[in-house]
């Protein structure tokens, strides 16, 4: 934390305030705080998974790509309080409600309004099924942003089910019975993304989750994904049938390239 500090100087106030609207959210929730609590936790480890990637592929302007990645969820906070669940399809946009709650706050007052459009600009984008074409350099801070996210997401559902302890608004409040959606299959196996929508089991979820091994932008996202085993460890929770096993086939080659 102290490395990113000193390379993003505004960072320490914008945290500040994040966690204590964080708190301020759980208070509110209260017998769910659990659940801000680990939206608060994820989009800390975003932010240091984002520093990462930009580090390493040396992708400027750093100071701003932090900042969206600690924000990037912070639409997840008014969404839960209103619809207590955290699956935009059946509730908002928390990207979208993300960048209005900063458009209408002074949390990035320390920078320039074209900063502020910047980083509104990535919260608002991040969770698009399909991310438009930017400008550089808010391209390149917009897939770092995205790819830290699927990061780190795939971590806490992954832990959550080989502990056996997930709970429903992890997994999206969908069906735990074993099954996979023929549609869901057939859109990955077109070598297309499903959208959140089409998601009605667990297993569907696992699938979608696996899928993000093919469409990391970073070389180093895809080492980390190889890395922490995400690929062999989802495989290990799924219906072991000829067709899934030729789309993880398909997703380890992407990892290997």
């Amino acid at each position: 934390m102290s490395t990113i500090s000193v390379r993003a100087p505004r960072l320490k106030s914008v945290l500040r305030a994040f966690v204590a609207e964080a708190e301020a959210s759980a208070l509110r929730v209260r017998d769910a705080r659990h659940l801000v609590d680990l939206k608060r936790d994820h989009s800390l480890r975003v932010m240091a998974l984002a520093s990462r990637l930009l580090e390493i592929h040396k992708v400027e302007p750093y100071e701003i790509g932090i900042v969206a990645a600690l924000l990037h969820d912070v639409g997840r906070f008014s969404q839960f309080e209103q619809y207590r669940t955290f699956r935009d399809a059946v509730s908002i946009d928390h990207g979208a409600a993300g960048a209005a709650l900063l458009a209408a706050s002074s949390l990035l007052d320390a920078f320039s309004a074209s900063e502020q459009d910047a980083i509104r600009c990535i919260v608002s984008l991040h969770n698009r099924r399909v991310l438009p074409v930017l400008d550089p350099p808010w391209d390149l801070l917009l897939h770092a942003v995205r790819d830290a996210d699927k990061l780190d997401i795939v971590r806490v559902v992954l832990s959550a089910l080989e502990k056996g302890e997930v709970d429903s608004t992890v997994t999206l409040g969908l069906r735990t019975e074993p099954g996979v959606s023929p549609g869901v299959l057939q859109t990955l196996c077109r070598g297309e993304a499903p959208d959140y929508g089409q998601l009605v089991f667990v297993d569907d979820f696992k699938l979608f989750l696996a899928a993000w091994s093919a469409c990391l932008s970073f070389q180093e996202s895809r080492r980390i994904f190889a890395r922490r085993r995400y690929l062999q460890r989802i495989w290990t929770l799924l219906p072991q049938t000829p067709p899934i096993a030729e789309l993880f086939e398909r997703f380890a080659d992407v990892l290997r390239s």
